[in-house]
């Protein structure tokens, strides 16, 4: 499964280095994660305890979300009018929202998954919201 994945992803990652880069994270997350046991994943989300229902929907609409961010990132990358059609300060929004999420993750909780996934969802907001700058500041 994380072959095919990785081939329809990398296919799709050949047009931009952006794409690649995010493509790449986004495979080694998946294999990291569905090379472990279904029980090691609800052992390591220690808030959901008594619902791993709900932590491995998380875990798994939130590893999902990294490839939502690459039609975002590549009409960014290829826009020619300054990235007008993305709102600068709510992608900042959420370079901030996955900051304190890795904080979270990282000091509070101490959980690796939810850390990585906030920290990829970081990086990939945080390259929007760069290349959107990028853009706009060429514009000028």
């Amino acid at each position: 499964m994380v072959d095919y994945v990785t081939r329809i992803l990398a296919t799709a990652a050949k047009r931009t280095s952006a794409g690649y880069v995010v493509t790449l994270i986004s495979c080694i997350l998946a294999a990291f994660i569905w090379n472990r046991p279904a029980g090691y994943l609800q052992a390591t989300v220690s808030p959901w305890t008594t619902n791993s229902t709900i932590a491995s929907l998380y875990i798994l609409t939130n590893a999902a979300r990294v490839f939502t961010y690459v039609p975002q990132l590549m009409a960014v990358w290829r826009s020619t009018d300054g990235a007008r059609d993305i709102s600068l300060f709510t992608w900042g929004s959420w370079v901030v929202a996955n900051a304190t999420a890795v904080a979270y993750g990282a000091v509070l909780i101490h959980d690796l998954f939810f850390t990585l996934i906030a920290v990829l969802n970081l990086v990939c907001c945080a390259a929007v919201t760069v290349v959107g700058m990028q853009r706009r500041r060429a514009q000028r």
